[in-house]
C-alpha cells in the first residue's frame, strides 16, 4: 500500500503539476531563444567578436533545458495517462532536444 499522495487524494497535487508544466514550458522558451542566437554565431552565420551569446547558449541554455526535463519528469510522477501527462512528455522531449541540438550544430562546424 503506496503511502504517496496523489491527485485523487488531494486536488492541490494536481495543481502543482499543471504549474510544473508551465515552469518547465518556460524553460523550453528561454533554452531555445537563447540557442537560437548562440547557434547562429556558432555556425559564423552572425558576426559576434568576443561570442557572447555563444556563451549564453551554451552556458545557460543547456542547464535551463536540462531543469526544464527534470521539472517535466516531475510533473509526470504517480499521474495516469492523460492531457497532462502527454503535455509533460512532449516538454520533456522538446527541454532534451536542447543539448542535443548543440551536439548537432558542434558536429556541423566540426565536420
Amino acid at each position: 500500500m503506496p503511502n504517496e499522495l496523489t491527485e485523487d487524494d488531494s486536488r492541490a497535487y494536481g495543481v502543482v503539476q499543471a504549474f510544473s508544466l508551465i515552469l518547465a514550458g518556460g524553460a523550453l522558451y528561454a533554452a531555445t531563444l537563447l540557442s537560437y542566437r548562440g547557434g547562429e554565431v556558432f555556425l559564423g552565420l552572425v558576426q559576434d567578436p568576443y561570442d557572447r551569446v555563444v556563451w549564453l547558449g551554451v552556458g545557460m541554455g543547456i542547464p535551463v533545458a536540462l531543469c526544464g526535463a527534470v521539472i517535466a519528469v516531475q510533473a509526470t510522477l504517480n499521474r495516469r495517462w492523460d492531457l497532462l501527462r502527454i503535455v509533460a512528455t512532449v516538454l520533456l522531449v522538446g527541454n532534451l532536444a536542447i543539448p542535443a541540438a548543440w551536439g548537432v550544430l558542434w558536429l556541423i562546424r566540426h565536420a
